[in-house]
């Protein structure tokens, strides 16, 4: 969230609120379907966002089953 923020000019909270980021912890989505069920989460910001949290939650996933 930090790093698109920044490359976006925005404060942090606008990618994500600390709810919704709580939210995808909890639910680890890696599918664009599965993302659009994180609380906070909407078809622009899924549109947005969805491939860049995706991905770094499977290669969190990934590194965690190591």
């Amino acid at each position: 969230r930090f790093r698109i923020a920044k490359e976006q000019s925005v404060p942090a909270y606008i990618v994500f609120s600390n709810t919704t980021l709580r939210d995808m912890c909890a639910k680890c989505p890696t599918t664009f379907a599965e993302f659009l069920e994180v609380s906070g989460v909407g078809e622009t910001k899924a549109e947005k966002y969805a491939l860049p949290f995706t991905e770094e939650i499977r290669a969190y996933l990934e590194a965690k089953k190591e």
